[in-house]
Protein backbone atom coordinates (compact mmCIF):
# COMPACT_ATOMS: atom_id res chain seq x y z
CA UNK A 1 0.00 0.00 0.00
CA UNK A 2 1.06 3.49 -0.55
CA UNK A 3 2.25 5.38 2.41
CA UNK A 4 0.89 8.96 2.87
CA UNK A 5 4.75 9.97 3.09
CA UNK A 6 4.86 8.23 -0.41
CA UNK A 7 2.29 10.39 -1.23
CA UNK A 8 3.78 13.60 -0.19
CA UNK A 9 7.18 12.74 -1.23
CA UNK A 10 6.06 12.06 -5.12
CA UNK A 11 3.75 15.69 -5.25
CA UNK A 12 6.60 17.26 -3.60
CA UNK A 13 8.72 15.97 -6.50
CA UNK A 14 6.39 17.09 -9.23
CA UNK A 15 6.37 20.92 -7.85
CA UNK A 16 9.95 20.89 -7.79
CA UNK A 17 10.21 19.64 -11.72
CA UNK A 18 7.41 22.61 -12.32
CA UNK A 19 9.53 25.03 -10.47
CA UNK A 20 12.75 23.79 -12.64
CA UNK A 21 10.87 23.83 -15.64
CA UNK A 22 9.96 27.86 -15.12
CA UNK A 23 13.09 28.93 -13.80
CA UNK A 24 14.62 27.09 -17.05
CA UNK A 25 11.80 29.09 -19.52
CA UNK A 26 13.12 32.70 -17.75
CA UNK A 27 16.57 32.20 -17.91
CA UNK A 28 16.21 31.38 -21.92
CA UNK A 29 14.42 34.81 -22.13
CA UNK A 30 16.59 36.88 -20.33
CA UNK A 31 19.67 35.62 -22.47
CA UNK A 32 20.61 38.37 -24.69
CA UNK A 33 20.38 36.99 -28.72
CA UNK A 34 23.11 37.97 -30.63
CA UNK A 35 22.14 37.31 -34.45
CA UNK A 36 24.79 38.01 -36.49
CA UNK A 37 23.73 38.94 -40.02
CA UNK A 38 25.31 37.03 -42.49
CA UNK A 39 27.94 38.09 -44.32
CA UNK A 40 28.05 39.12 -48.30
CA UNK A 41 28.79 36.15 -50.49
CA UNK A 42 31.33 36.30 -52.88
CA UNK A 43 32.01 33.79 -56.29
CA UNK A 44 34.96 32.61 -57.27
CA UNK A 45 35.07 34.16 -60.19
CA UNK A 46 34.99 37.43 -58.18
CA UNK A 47 38.03 35.80 -55.61
CA UNK A 48 39.95 35.56 -58.44
CA UNK A 49 39.33 38.96 -59.98
CA UNK A 50 40.07 40.25 -56.72
CA UNK A 51 43.68 38.50 -56.77
CA UNK A 52 44.47 38.32 -60.12
CA UNK A 53 44.48 34.86 -60.74
CA UNK A 54 42.43 32.46 -62.74
CA UNK A 55 39.21 30.41 -60.60
CA UNK A 56 40.67 27.42 -61.20
CA UNK A 57 43.58 28.68 -59.36
CA UNK A 58 41.43 30.10 -56.55
CA UNK A 59 39.38 26.48 -56.80
CA UNK A 60 42.97 24.53 -56.69
CA UNK A 61 44.35 26.67 -53.47
CA UNK A 62 40.53 25.69 -51.90
CA UNK A 63 40.70 21.85 -52.59
CA UNK A 64 44.62 21.89 -51.46
CA UNK A 65 43.22 23.61 -48.07
CA UNK A 66 40.65 20.48 -47.85
CA UNK A 67 37.84 23.12 -48.37
CA UNK A 68 36.20 21.84 -51.15
CA UNK A 69 35.93 18.81 -52.97
CA UNK A 70 35.21 17.88 -56.62
CA UNK A 71 32.35 15.63 -57.20
CA UNK A 72 32.45 15.06 -61.29
CA UNK A 73 31.28 18.36 -62.46
CA UNK A 74 30.18 19.28 -59.01
CA UNK A 75 32.01 21.46 -56.64
CA UNK A 76 31.27 20.62 -52.65
CA UNK A 77 32.02 22.45 -49.20
CA UNK A 78 33.31 20.05 -46.84
CA UNK A 79 32.30 20.44 -43.23
CA UNK A 80 36.28 22.42 -42.76
CA UNK A 81 35.47 24.44 -45.39
CA UNK A 82 32.05 25.33 -44.26
CA UNK A 83 33.94 26.70 -40.61
CA UNK A 84 35.88 29.28 -43.01
CA UNK A 85 32.52 30.55 -44.57
CA UNK A 86 31.54 28.40 -47.37
CA UNK A 87 28.24 27.77 -48.67
CA UNK A 88 27.45 25.72 -51.34
CA UNK A 89 24.76 26.64 -54.40
CA UNK A 90 22.45 24.82 -56.65
CA UNK A 91 22.11 26.06 -60.02
CA UNK A 92 18.71 25.04 -61.04
CA UNK A 93 19.31 25.77 -65.36
CA UNK A 94 22.61 23.95 -65.54
CA UNK A 95 21.76 21.57 -63.10
CA UNK A 96 25.20 21.54 -60.54
CA UNK A 97 26.52 22.59 -57.41
CA UNK A 98 29.05 25.41 -56.57
CA UNK A 99 30.07 27.00 -53.60
CA UNK A 100 29.94 30.95 -52.78
CA UNK A 101 32.36 32.74 -50.04
CA UNK A 102 31.58 35.06 -47.18
CA UNK A 103 33.14 38.40 -48.55
CA UNK A 104 36.09 38.25 -45.64
CA UNK A 105 37.88 34.69 -47.26
CA UNK A 106 39.76 37.53 -49.25
CA UNK A 107 41.96 38.22 -45.92
CA UNK A 108 41.64 34.66 -44.58
CA UNK A 109 45.18 34.21 -43.62
CA UNK A 110 45.08 30.41 -44.02
CA UNK A 111 43.93 31.26 -47.67
CA UNK A 112 45.93 34.19 -48.12
CA UNK A 113 48.99 31.82 -47.21
CA UNK A 114 47.85 28.81 -49.34
CA UNK A 115 48.22 31.12 -52.02
CA UNK A 116 51.58 32.62 -51.54
CA UNK A 117 52.93 28.47 -51.85
CA UNK A 118 54.72 28.77 -55.49
CA UNK A 119 52.42 26.88 -58.02
CA UNK A 120 54.02 24.20 -60.26
CA UNK A 121 53.58 24.86 -63.89
CA UNK A 122 53.56 23.00 -66.73
CA UNK A 123 56.52 23.84 -69.18
CA UNK A 124 55.70 26.20 -72.32
CA UNK A 125 56.68 25.98 -75.69
CA UNK A 126 59.47 28.19 -76.62
CA UNK A 127 57.89 30.86 -78.92
CA UNK A 128 59.68 31.21 -82.34
CA UNK A 129 62.55 34.07 -82.63
CA UNK A 130 61.17 37.11 -84.28
CA UNK A 131 63.07 39.18 -86.86
CA UNK A 132 64.77 41.96 -85.34
CA UNK A 133 63.02 44.74 -86.98
CA UNK A 134 59.55 43.40 -85.68
CA UNK A 135 59.05 46.04 -82.39
CA UNK A 136 58.34 44.18 -79.77
CA UNK A 137 55.03 43.79 -77.40
CA UNK A 138 54.28 46.79 -74.85
CA UNK A 139 55.12 45.90 -71.33
CA UNK A 140 51.90 44.63 -69.49
CA UNK A 141 51.19 46.20 -65.90
CA UNK A 142 52.18 44.44 -63.20
CA UNK A 143 49.34 43.01 -61.53
CA UNK A 144 49.27 43.87 -57.13
CA UNK A 145 49.72 40.45 -55.55
CA UNK A 146 47.48 39.26 -52.63
CA UNK A 147 50.35 39.80 -50.17
CA UNK A 148 50.98 43.35 -51.36
CA UNK A 149 47.16 43.90 -51.17
CA UNK A 150 47.00 42.95 -47.36
CA UNK A 151 50.24 45.56 -46.68
CA UNK A 152 48.77 48.17 -49.02
CA UNK A 153 45.33 47.66 -46.58
CA UNK A 154 47.40 47.80 -43.05
CA UNK A 155 49.63 50.69 -44.27
CA UNK A 156 46.30 52.55 -45.19
CA UNK A 157 45.11 51.76 -41.15
CA UNK A 158 48.11 53.25 -39.95
CA UNK A 159 48.26 56.41 -41.75
CA UNK A 160 44.43 56.65 -40.48
CA UNK A 161 44.86 56.14 -37.06
CA UNK A 162 47.97 58.97 -37.73
CA UNK A 163 45.22 61.28 -38.46
CA UNK A 164 42.82 60.97 -35.62
CA UNK A 165 45.60 60.38 -33.42
CA UNK A 166 47.01 63.90 -34.29
CA UNK A 167 43.30 65.02 -33.91
CA UNK A 168 42.89 64.04 -30.18
CA UNK A 169 41.80 60.63 -30.25
CA UNK A 170 42.58 57.83 -28.34
CA UNK A 171 43.05 54.77 -30.93
CA UNK A 172 43.27 50.98 -30.66
CA UNK A 173 44.00 49.61 -33.84
CA UNK A 174 41.46 46.82 -33.78
CA UNK A 175 41.88 44.78 -36.96
CA UNK A 176 45.77 44.32 -36.20
CA UNK A 177 45.19 42.86 -32.70
CA UNK A 178 41.96 40.73 -33.94
CA UNK A 179 42.68 39.57 -37.46
CA UNK A 180 40.12 37.66 -39.01
CA UNK A 181 37.85 38.08 -35.95
CA UNK A 182 37.53 41.98 -36.11
CA UNK A 183 33.73 42.01 -36.88
CA UNK A 184 34.49 44.07 -39.48
CA UNK A 185 35.88 47.04 -37.46
CA UNK A 186 39.44 48.21 -38.38
CA UNK A 187 39.97 50.72 -36.03
CA UNK A 188 37.96 52.10 -32.82
CA UNK A 189 38.42 55.81 -32.12
CA UNK A 190 37.35 57.71 -28.85
CA UNK A 191 37.15 61.11 -27.15
CA UNK A 192 35.52 61.95 -24.56
CA UNK A 193 31.99 60.29 -24.86
CA UNK A 194 31.99 59.76 -28.13
CA UNK A 195 33.26 55.90 -29.96
CA UNK A 196 33.48 56.28 -33.83
CA UNK A 197 34.16 52.27 -35.23
CA UNK A 198 36.18 52.91 -38.53
CA UNK A 199 36.29 50.61 -41.54
CA UNK A 200 39.47 51.48 -44.13
CA UNK A 201 39.40 50.49 -47.37
CA UNK A 202 42.61 51.08 -49.78
CA UNK A 203 41.30 49.39 -52.98
CA UNK A 204 41.86 50.31 -56.30
CA UNK A 205 39.80 53.21 -57.53
CA UNK A 206 39.47 51.56 -61.25
CA UNK A 207 38.45 48.04 -59.57
CA UNK A 208 35.34 46.52 -60.70
CA UNK A 209 34.61 45.71 -56.32
CA UNK A 210 32.34 48.80 -55.27
CA UNK A 211 30.76 49.08 -51.62
CA UNK A 212 27.15 48.82 -51.78
CA UNK A 213 24.09 48.97 -49.29
CA UNK A 214 24.37 45.19 -48.32
CA UNK A 215 28.08 46.07 -47.27
CA UNK A 216 26.62 49.42 -45.10
CA UNK A 217 23.81 46.61 -43.55
CA UNK A 218 26.28 44.51 -42.57
CA UNK A 219 28.75 46.89 -40.62
CA UNK A 220 25.57 48.55 -39.03
CA UNK A 221 25.19 45.09 -37.61
CA UNK A 222 28.31 44.50 -36.23
CA UNK A 223 29.17 47.96 -34.78
CA UNK A 224 25.85 46.92 -32.77
CA UNK A 225 27.01 43.02 -31.88
CA UNK A 226 30.86 45.21 -30.81
CA UNK A 227 28.98 47.41 -28.50
CA UNK A 228 26.05 44.31 -27.17
CA UNK A 229 29.69 43.04 -26.39
CA UNK A 230 31.90 45.43 -24.79
CA UNK A 231 28.99 46.88 -22.21
CA UNK A 232 31.68 49.83 -20.96
CA UNK A 233 30.81 51.63 -24.32
CA UNK A 234 27.17 51.36 -24.04
CA UNK A 235 27.08 54.84 -22.96
CA UNK A 236 29.07 56.70 -25.66
CA UNK A 237 27.81 58.39 -28.86
CA UNK A 238 28.09 55.57 -31.31
CA UNK A 239 29.10 56.66 -34.81
CA UNK A 240 29.78 53.96 -37.87
CA UNK A 241 32.21 55.11 -40.69
CA UNK A 242 33.97 53.78 -43.96
CA UNK A 243 36.83 55.82 -44.78
CA UNK A 244 37.99 54.70 -48.12
CA UNK A 245 41.04 55.75 -50.71
CA UNK A 246 39.10 56.55 -53.44
CA UNK A 247 35.51 56.72 -54.87
CA UNK A 248 34.00 53.16 -55.24
CA UNK A 249 30.79 54.15 -52.96
CA UNK A 250 28.29 52.69 -54.94
CA UNK A 251 25.10 54.39 -55.02
CA UNK A 252 23.32 52.52 -53.28
CA UNK A 253 25.32 52.58 -50.00
CA UNK A 254 25.68 56.46 -50.37
CA UNK A 255 21.52 56.04 -50.17
CA UNK A 256 21.54 53.89 -47.55
CA UNK A 257 24.00 56.12 -45.65
CA UNK A 258 21.25 58.81 -46.12
CA UNK A 259 18.35 57.03 -45.08
CA UNK A 260 20.55 56.23 -42.13
CA UNK A 261 21.75 59.78 -41.19
CA UNK A 262 17.44 60.71 -41.63
CA UNK A 263 16.90 58.80 -38.34
CA UNK A 264 19.85 59.86 -36.64
CA UNK A 265 21.99 57.12 -37.06
CA UNK A 266 25.07 58.04 -37.81
CA UNK A 267 26.48 56.54 -40.71
CA UNK A 268 28.81 57.83 -42.94
CA UNK A 269 31.79 57.71 -45.09
CA UNK A 270 34.89 59.24 -46.25
CA UNK A 271 37.33 59.70 -48.83
CA UNK A 272 40.82 59.95 -47.73
CA UNK A 273 43.91 59.83 -49.74
CA UNK A 274 47.52 59.03 -48.99
CA UNK A 275 49.51 61.93 -50.27
CA UNK A 276 52.14 60.64 -53.30
CA UNK A 277 55.67 60.99 -52.31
Amino acid sequence: MITEITIKLFIFIIILIVIKTIIDKELKKSKPKYNKQKGIMMSVTEISEYFGLTPREINNCFISLGWITKNGKWILATDLGKTQGAEEQYNTKTKQKYVTWEKDIVENEAFIKALNEPIVKKPQEQPQAQPKEQPQPKPQNKKTSHKEKIEKGALYEEYIALIYRANGYTIWEHGKDKGMKDMGIDLIVKKNKKIILIQCKNWNEEGKYKIDHKDIKVFRTEGRDFINRNEIFIGYELHLKYIISGDFMHPSAIHHINECNQENKNVSYEVIKIPSV
